[in-house]
């Protein structure tokens, strides 16, 4: 049996329709180990979703092969450990919460796991907590934020204690600030919490804190490194319609005009670089 982590060998996917067939991923060779923060970033129909969701056994490849624990995802009789083990949290938050009061949405899946009340009750306050929402627990979702939503449909799945969380576009409908803050609770889970995170977007800004990041187009793996590697790739990103963080702009422009700026990856050794006497 392979380790623990998720694996693609040589995974492919095609869509067939009556219009014809469409190849979204094609030769696909990955490992995310336990413990990463892993960014996965492209433009739209990239074919990025099409991975995540190959993660957890929602969609099968079509060519090559997909494992979670060793566990392969083509095989019905592996696919409800294989959902236990990979959370997915998606773009659009109305699209997974389905009770009238917050912390009954949390508690849901637990109970239908048929896990004992004290077990049930830890855990909901648990993820209400460590995502801020125990404030909010008597709440009705569906009158909630864009931001407090999307902290909700992370909670239900966090209390399921998931060993891999997959998040496609999680911050694509969010405010500049509730974005910042999901993405921190994102930071805390990988760090504090040791959950592997797959983070799924087309906004380089939402990668800064990942270990590593696979740059996905038409189907395939374009660039892959740690963010400063790839980030430094201005020319690269852009001609597949992709942008460098606003940080990693300002540092080409200070290099063009002669600063030491090379081995800087963040912003206050930046500051502290031009404010020195």
């Amino acid at each position: 049996m392979l380790d623990a982590g998720i694996f693609m060998q040589n995974a492919g996917k095609i869509y067939r329709n009556q219009n014809g067939d469409k190849c979204a991923l094609r030769d696909i060779t990955l490992s995310i180990r336990p413990g990463e923060y892993v960014g996965l970033m492209g433009m739209n129909g990239s074919g990025k979703s099409t991975l995540a969701r190959l993660c957890n056994g929602l969609l099968v490849p079509t060519a090559g092969k997909v494992y979670v624990n060793g566990l392969d995802t083509r095989q019905a009789e592996n696919l409800q450990e294989i959902r236990q083990l990979v959370g997915m949290v998606f773009q659009n938050p109305d699209n997974q919460l389905i009770c009238p009061v917050v912390e009954e949405e949390i508690a849901f899946g637990l109970e239908n796991l048929g896990l004992p009340l004290p077990e049930i009750r830890e855990r909901t306050a648990w993820a209400l907590e460590i995502m801020g929402l125990t404030a909010l627990k008597q709440h009705a979702p569906h009158l909630l934020s864009g931001g407090q939503k999307q902290k909700v449909a992370l909670a239900s799945v966090l209390a399921m204690t998931p060993a891999y969380l997959v998040l496609d576009e999680p911050a694509a409908m969010l405010d500049p600030v509730s974005r910042r803050e999901l993405l921190q609770h994102l930071q805390i889970l990988n760090r504090r919490e040791g959950m592997t995170i797959v983070l799924c977007s087309n906004e380089a800004e939402d990668f800064m804190d990942a270990d590593r990041l696979l740059v996905i187009d038409q189907g395939s793996i374009y660039l892959q490194g740690t963010p400063p590697e790839i980030f430094v790739q201005g020319t690269e990103l852009a001609a597949i319609g992709l942008a460098q963080p606003e940080f990693y702009r300002l540092r080409q422009r200070l290099a063009d005009t002669g600063w030491p700026v090379a081995e800087i990856n963040n912003l206050t050794d930046l500051v502290d670089l031009i404010c020195q006497p």
